[in-house]
């Protein structure tokens, strides 16, 4: 088992990701990193800090290098598998979600540990025995979950889940998850009425949603919008909860429904990411990108203050509110199903995506 190491402060002395932008099956570290100014193009890759994955698969350490050579990043820090009542399945389906996790974080912070806390299928008992010992261990400053489904199929896990996430606030652990991948219909009910997904929907989780973009030849944004690809059935999850009422933080910002706790938080890139998975490339979309590029981000402002943050969402909402769009960039185009992004906050891509290096300092 990993120990936990203390995390130098404001020790950002990194090198910048300076690999290809993309391959022939998608998106790269380096096309995320510059386009939206992660702290690691300042010298902050992670390092110092963990960052755990909570799936049903181990992590195959060749499938990492593969994807790493591929984006001209060296990692030092360390991947290592956690069994959790008695691992999880290799050869699992799920196996492509473990290596885009893994690969994400380590592609955009290098420098960061990764503990892949494996358990054997993604049943309410296993996702929360997973998080248990994940809170118990207390080593991980941010905890990655790419998974979810409807938040009112089993409300006893999504209060359960809750109560986890908010115990690990108090160990400064923070806690983040994908917003979905079925837009407005999380509950597959054909928006009448609409939902969202568990636990993302959590109160004391970051729920992570997804844009699509573009760049220039050197990396910098050009355009971005509303993560869909209609083409593969993909749509980021947003709406508001009928499980949770309206959070603190959330209240007092134009454009959030009063009704619930509104989904997603932030938003970050989920159409056509390289995976590197059993050997191979390919490609996927998915807000099972966006959580990970979230911890990864937060690994390293952790890194930058030399703190962890714990429950960072009343934190990102405040400088929302007092800087506006100086530590984000609005969407304000692309629908979700029930939802379309506009101007300011919406049920389609939250606040925005992260402008990576002035967001950081300003958490």
């Amino acid at each position: 088992m990993p120990t936990a190491t203390p995390i130098p402060v404001g020790s950002c002395n990194g090198t910048p990701l300076n690999g290809s932008l993309t391959s022939g099956s998608g998106w790269l570290a380096t096309g995320v990193a510059k386009a939206f100014d992660y702290p690691v193009q300042h010298g902050c890759d992670g390092t110092g800090v963990t960052v755990a994955v909570e799936i049903d698969t181990p992590i195959n350490a060749s499938d990492v290098s593969g994807y790493l050579n591929a984006a001209g990043v060296t990692q030092t820090g360390s991947v290592t598998n956690v069994a959790v009542d008695g691992g999880g399945n290799a050869s699992s389906a799920d196996y492509v979600e473990t290596a885009l996790d893994v690969e994400t974080i380590s592609g955009l912070a290098p420098g960061a540990n990764i503990i892949v806390y494996n358990f054997p299928d993604l049943s309410s008992k296993s996702i929360e025995d997973g998080y248990n010992k994940t809170v118990a261990d207390g080593i991980a400053s941010v905890v990655n979950s790419s998974f979810g489904g409807c938040e009112t199929s089993d409300t006893t896990f999504t209060n359960t889940t809750n109560t986890i996430a908010e115990q690990a606030a108090a160990k400064g652990m923070t806690f983040a998850a994908s917003s979905g991948d079925s837009g407005s219909d999380e509950c597959s009910t054909g928006n009448s009425p609409p939902g969202v997904s568990s636990p993302s929907s959590d109160p004391y989780f970051v729920a992570v949603g997804s844009v699509d973009f573009t760049d220039s030849s050197t990396g910098a944004l050009t355009s971005i919008t509303a993560g869909v690809d209609s083409a593969n059935g993909f749509s980021s999850g947003g709406g508001y909860s009928t499980v949770f009422a309206l959070p603190t933080y959330q209240q007092g910002i134009a454009g959030v429904n009063t009704a619930g706790r509104n989904n997603p938080d932030i938003s970050l890139p989920g159409v056509g990411v390289m995976v590197y998975a059993n050997g191979s490339q390919q490609q996927v979309d998915g807000t099972s990108w966006s959580s990970p590029e979230f911890c990864a981000f937060l690994a390293e402002a952790v890194q930058l203050h030399g703190a962890k943050f714990g429950f960072v969402n009343p934190t990102l909402y405040s400088v929302f509110k007092n800087s506006g769009y100086t530590d984000f960039t609005d969407v304000t185009s692309g629908s979700n199903g029930a939802y379309t992004a506009v101007a300011g906050y919406d049920l389609v891509t939250g606040i925005g995506a992260p402008k990576g290096w002035a967001l950081a300092n300003a958490l």
